[in-house]
């Protein structure tokens, strides 16, 4: 509707000017003045009070001003000001989005500082400051001994506390997105062992065999697929893909607790189209490209598995418990990262209680945990923030 009636606001001032320029009388002349004044006036009058995010770039909005902070006067107000305005005038995040059409259509522009586009408007990730996923695709960011070491080390001492306390442990990679289809990228990734590769090569065989790296079950899958198994103008894996990893996580699963009865599940698959994703919103656009969003679910729907407890946030960012109809399954704790929304479904129909946290598995986490009384510890992390293990300290 505000695009409407933009359109026609301009148009209107377009014709305004034609007059002034062809006639210059004082009816046209005050008309002008009206009309220019009006344009002013129009980024004030639609000013967006409500939103507290811009999905455009992907960070939140300038909060309303104070004349007062904790009772003390606010002598930043005038800053503050500037920010809210620039933040919330009408029509911002239109212009934003023509402004960035004009670049990435017109002028060709093929990279941002978050996002590449690649072959057949395929869209990848690479902001350094989010795991530097171009650094991976190059594999520059491959480990030293020391630290590959200490690594294996963190992973190793989550995995026996675990142990030690009757508590079954699997450490889940979700693979990125160029691992699985390079192919789209815009350069050729070169030949060798990536990051990943030198950590599951440096695990003992009693830790990997609690490990789970999906990448190459789901390449096999894609061979055989008409459909992409990741979003193409997303960060992440779509139903289908995280379905292929849920098999590989299920059969471990399965083999933890090979005396219980799993549920068979009978699913049903459908396929719609649409032009959204994270990294079109990181690109500052409203749409670009197609996405293939594949939905997966029980022929009953997932009501007939589970139910949610707690479902706090867009994608359940603060936390996820669901509870299943069958109280004779394992009790779960899944730390996770955003790749693990699409597996959570899937997940919860294993579990008699299950409890998703979006963080990572740290020390101070066990108090909660042995108060909890959990099964099973699933600990996933997303290949590009694989170092960020390095950096925990698990004494």
């Amino acid at each position: 509707m505000k695009i409407l009636l933009l359109s026609l606001i301009v148009c209107y001032i377009a014709a305004i000017v034609l007059l002034f320029i062809r006639f210059r009388t004082k009816i046209v002349v005050y008309t002008f003045i009206a009309s220019f004044l009006l344009i002013l006036a129009l980024p004030f009058v639609f000013t967006d009070n409500k939103s507290v995010t811009s999905s455009l770039e992907n960070r939140r909005l300038a909060e309303r001003p104070k004349l007062a902070h904790n009772g003390e006067v606010n002598f930043g107000l005038p800053g503050e000001i500037d920010e809210y305005i620039n933040d919330r005038f009408g029509f911002r995040r239109y212009f934003i989005s023509v402004y960035n059409r004009v670049n990435y259509d017109i002028l060709g522009k093929k990279q941002n500082n978050q996002v590449l586009i690649g072959k057949d408007d395929w869209l990848y990730y690479i902001d350094k400051y989010g795991g530097n996923p171009l650094a991976d695709y190059q594999k520059r960011n491959l480990l030293e001994d020391a630290d590959l070491a200490k690594m294996v080390e963190q992973i190793e001492k989550r995995a026996r506390w675990c142990s030690d306390n009757g508590i079954q442990f699997i450490f889940f990679i979700s693979p990125n997105k160029h691992s699985v289809y390079p192919e789209h990228y815009s350069f050729d990734r070169p030949e060798g062992l990536t990051r990943a590769d030198q950590i599951l090569n440096s695990m003992p065989q009693s830790l990997l065999d609690k490990t789970i790296f999906p990448r190459d079950y789901i390449i096999s899958q894609k061979e055989t697929n008409v459909l992409p198994l990741y979003f193409e103008t997303d960060t992440h894996w779509n139903k289908l893909g995280a379905f292929y990893a849920y098999e590989q996580l299920f059969g471990k699963i399965r083999s933890c607790f090979p005396g219980v009865d799993f549920p068979v599940i009978n699913y049903s698959r459908t396929v719609t189209y649409d032009s959204d994703g994270d990294l079109v919103h990181m690109m500052g656009l409203e749409s670009y490209g197609q996405r293939t969003v594949i939905e997966i679910e029980p022929e009953d729907g997932w009501e007939s598995c589970y139910s949610y407890k707690k479902y706090e946030g867009e994608n359940g960012e603060n936390g996820i418990i669901t509870e299943n109809t069958n109280r004779n399954l394992p009790k779960a704790i899944i730390f996770r990262d955003s790749f693990f929304y699409s597996l959570q479904p899937y997940t919860s129909s294993l579990f008699s209680h299950a409890e998703y946290m979006w963080k990572s598995f740290e020390q101070n986490d066990t108090d909660y945990i042995l108060e909890n009384k959990p099964d099973i510890i699933i600990w996933e992390v997303v290949e590009r923030f694989l170092g960020n293990i390095a950096e925990s300290n698990w004494n």
